[in-house]
């Protein structure tokens, strides 16, 4: 591996050891958005955005919806993420704001998804042992 992508290696593992002591956790299909904060975020601002990941999460928790039996921990972290990046990102790249903001919406998406098939195979498996 050369340097430049070990570096690069190097800081999304960095970041997601933050992030795990924020609290902050993502599945290994939301890894892309940890590669996005660490390839957008400065090396000295990462344990400050992460940290206000953790409080934006938190504060999503106490809105109607967003709580542990609305859209979970999991999509709150994305959310939050979202929303403290593109405030970090004002006035930066665009291109790399708006790829790390597509990544975290395609990532939101894709558990929405799962979580949707989950419950109609659930619900499927339930009607065919009852009939």
């Amino acid at each position: 591996m050369t340097g430049h992508r070990r570096k690069k290696a190097e800081a999304v593992e960095q970041t997601r050891r933050i992030l795990k002591e924020y609290g902050v956790n993502f599945d290994s299909n939301a890894y892309s958005i940890v590669a996005a904060i660490a390839m957008i975020v400065d090396k000295s601002d990462r344990s400050l955005v992460c940290g206000h990941i953790a409080e934006v999460s938190a504060k999503l928790k106490s809105i109607r919806g967003m709580g542990a039996l609305g859209a979970g921990k999991r999509i709150r972290n994305m959310i939050a993420t979202a929303i403290v990046i593109d405030a970090y990102a004002d006035g930066k790249d665009a291109t790399a704001k708006n790829s790390a903001i597509s990544a975290i919406i395609s990532a939101v998406i894709a558990a929405e998804i799962a979580a949707i098939c989950a419950i109609i195979a659930a619900s499927a498996a339930a009607s065919s042992a009852s009939s």
